[in-house]
């Protein structure tokens, strides 16, 4: 019962997303003009973007192989393709879902190879951080763009601005946590004191407090790992900047399939406050509505015509959203199958 009201939450909430996408194209887009875009776009290069969106979660999931080749055990590409599927499935249909789906891969990795959990997780927390690298560069290159294009200045400057501030942060933030292991040991302690004075249970919690020291401790194993193994970084930041661009020139390609040669530095731009969109956490799957509106808006800024912008906008959406999740759903209901035939 509790999974049928996830499903009617989900469902409910991403017939909102699709309805507020509707009032938005009847307000301020001419749907019949979208429509005859979307219906007149070139099929092969429409392929051609579609297979480079898969091609970008393929690299996305070697970037993650790589690095956990270089910590731990090696999974193999399969498994780990079909382990960030699962994740990215997670992380669409959830509201919690990036948490979710990074515990559902660190819980799938350790169950199915010689890997322990605080190698795994530091081999995801690596993967994310190294994954922020392209697209810090990239959403610089469109804020540079911003500066010398005054269309966009206004408030999507202070968007791009702002998120740039917060992956440097982040990445900072990251660093310092893991190049400093005795402050992490200290924020596991101030973690557990605080607990403590909830849960009067204290040699239960002592046992927890002796698991987390040991995987802390492992996990800056494996951190002290890949960076001995120096040679890894740079294989893993090329993939990534694979896995980052392979999305750019999917828009890129439906575009020219849509008969508009567009520049990189307004595809950029658009797709910089798109994620930025996509971070805030109100629950929506996917942030399915206000994705797709802040990237017309953005390319109707650009001077691309709205229909024309809305049309390349929902075809893109079709494929990194509505493809992914339906591939991740493919991979999840196929490692959850594996694992029944295991345990039987």
């Amino acid at each position: 019962m509790g999974s049928m009201r996830i499903d009617k939450r989900v469902l409910a909430l991403l017939v909102l997303g699709l309805l507020v996408i509707l009032i938005f194209l009847y307000l301020f887009v001419d749907i019949h003009k979208t429509i005859k875009a979307i219906s007149s776009a070139d099929p092969l290069l429409c392929t051609l973007a579609l297979i480079s969106v898969l091609s970008g979660v393929f690299f996305y999931a070697l970037t993650w192989e790589v690095i956990l080749r270089a910590v731990s055990e090696p999974l193999g590409i399969w498994r780990a393709f079909q382990y960030v599927c699962t994740s990215i499935f997670l992380s669409i249909i959830l509201p919690a879902g990036t948490l979710t789906g990074e515990t559902t891969r660190t819980y799938l990795t350790v169950k199915n190879s010689y890997s322990n959990p605080g190698s795994v997780i530091a081999s995801i927390i690596s993967h994310r951080t190294l994954d922020m690298i392209p697209f810090l560069g990239g959403s610089c290159i469109a804020l540079l763009f911003m500066y010398m294009n005054h269309q966009f200045l206004g408030y999507t400057i202070y968007i791009v601005s702002s998120l740039i501030f917060l992956v440097i942060l982040t990445i900072s933030l990251v660093l310092y946590l893991v190049l400093r292991p005795q402050r992490t040991e200290g924020i596991l302690n101030a973690l557990f004191r605080l607990v403590a004075r909830v849960y009067k249970r204290p040699e239960k919690l002592l046992r927890w407090k002796e698991m987390a020291a040991k995987q802390l401790r492992l996990f800056h194993e494996g951190i002290e790992r890949l960076t001995v193994r120096a040679s890894t970084i740079p294989l893993a930041l090329l993939c990534s900047a694979l896995s980052y661009s392979a999305d750019i020139i999917a828009i890129k390609l439906i575009f020219r399939a849509l008969g508009l040669d567009v520049p990189f530095s307004v595809i950029l731009t658009a797709y910089t406050i798109a994620i930025a969109v996509q971070t805030i956490p109100v629950g929506l799957p996917g942030m399915t509505g206000p994705v797709e509106i802040s990237m017309i808006t953005v390319y109707s800024l650009a001077g691309i015509p709205p229909a024309t912008g809305a049309a390349a906008t929902l075809i893109m959406r079709s494929m990194n959203l509505w493809f992914e999740m339906a591939l991740g759903g493919v991979m999840a209901y196929w490692v959850g199958l594996k694992a029944l035939r295991g345990s039987s």
